[in-house]
């Protein structure tokens, strides 16, 4: 068996993280996320791709089942353009992460996303953070 770890692309973590291309470069060259160059060409670890967060969801538990939510109503929200803004995300990014239940959130009146602050705030999450 041998003990290599997958490497990703810049490209296949943009894809699996939300995140643009070329801000994944720009991570790489400032040292948040580890890689190397081969032949030219950044390879990321796999095991760099941010766990999903267990954050909770409007369901009143965490993902693990175990916390109860806090009250939505005194949580701040941003818009998923505010949100991509905050982060390293794209808004397309944001809303893939809301549908998979990697960020927590609910929908308005009119069925567009609203992103819960708290999410700005998870651990695994932090490194995604606009400085």
């Amino acid at each position: 068996m041998s003990d290599l770890k997958r490497e990703l692309t810049t490209r296949e973590y943009a894809a699996a993280t939300g995140i643009s291309v070329s801000q994944v470069g720009r991570l790489l060259r400032a040292g948040k996320i580890d890689g190397r160059k081969v032949a030219g060409k950044w390879m990321i670890p796999e095991d760099e791709v941010p766990p999903a967060p267990s954050l909770k969801k409007e369901t009143g538990k965490s993902a693990a089942g175990s916390e109860p939510a806090p009250d939505p109503v005194a949580g701040k929200l941003y818009s998923v353009s505010e949100f991509a803004k905050r982060t390293y995300l794209t808004k397309i990014g944001v809303v893939q992460w809301l549908e998979s239940g990697k960020l927590t959130g609910k929908r308005d009146a009119d069925g567009a996303w609203q992103v819960y602050a708290e999410n700005l705030d998870v651990p695994a999450f932090a490194r995604l953070v606009r400085s």
